[in-house]
């Protein structure tokens, strides 16, 4: 145990890093099944299961772990130190030492239909859900689960037209996630609309929002610095935006 003023727990040592020439191949092996059916015209219904596994990642070995290993090992070539053992530099460039493993599934619905004096309707519902997510970054622990990765999400798209005017709704949902630490994420449910008019002089003016309802992402409830992760979700809140575009 290392004494709570001892000057490893204080001192930012210096990592070099950069490219490695001696870098190999990242190897995979993946295969996916799937299949598509139409009950009738204007329906598709699509199924995908996927399985991949990579091996001989580039990655970068955590700093903590290159410590303990070179602890373990009564030393490392790529920990240099000088006379009084203090740490001149680690040698933190990329290497081939990471795996990955995954499969899930994907579902694709579409429905058209019309309907008269109304407009033209398309709907899509997509949904992806991950079955097995996990990575070994070599620091001994093995293949581990991976934080912020959520096993569901699902887009849903209810798209209009009519004659020159269109309106596109989507729908947006990411499930719980788990962080780091212990604890989890709620899940996150955003709503897009987008309205547009195709103009007389081939031009179309696109008015719409991201985010409509302004809902923030999830925080987590880690006290005193409780935080939300910017690999899922973002903290913008309500985007409206106006964009032209003209055929010349």
């Amino acid at each position: 145990m290392v004494p709570l003023n001892h000057p490893c727990l204080t001192t930012q040592y210096q990592p070099s890093t950069g490219g490695n020439t001696a870098l190999d191949a990242e190897l995979s092996e993946n295969f996916n099944v799937g299949i598509v059916f139409n009950p009738i015209d204007d329906l598709s219904i699509s199924l995908d299961y996927y399985h991949i596994d990579l091996v001989d990642q580039v990655g970068t070995l955590p700093l903590q772990a290159t410590l303990d290993a070179e602890l373990i090992n009564m030393g490392s070539p790529v920990v240099t130190r000088g006379a009084n053992g203090r740490i001149i530099v680690v040698d933190q460039r990329q290497l081939n030492l990471a795996g990955t493993k995954t499969n899930g599934l994907d579902l694709d619905l579409r429905y058209s239909f019309s309907a008269a004096g109304v407009g033209d309707f398309t709907t899509q519902l997509t949904w992806s859900h991950v079955n097995n997510f996990v990575q070994d970054t070599n620091d001994g622990s093995g293949f581990n689960d991976v934080t912020f990765t959520p096993d569901d999400r699902i887009q849903w798209n209810l798209n209009w037209s009519l004659s020159d005017y269109s309106a596109t709704l989507i729908g947006n949902y990411i499930n719980s996630t788990p962080v780091a630490g212990g604890g989890t994420l709620d899940d996150w449910t955003t709503w897009d609309l987008q309205l547009n008019w195709a103009t007389p002089w081939n031009g179309r003016l696109t008015v719409g929002a991201r985010n409509l309802f302004d809902k923030d992402p999830p925080q987590t409830a880690q006290l005193p610095h409780p935080f939300y992760t910017n690999q899922l979700h973002d903290i913008y809140g309500r985007v409206p935006y106006i964009r032209y575009t003209q055929d010349l």
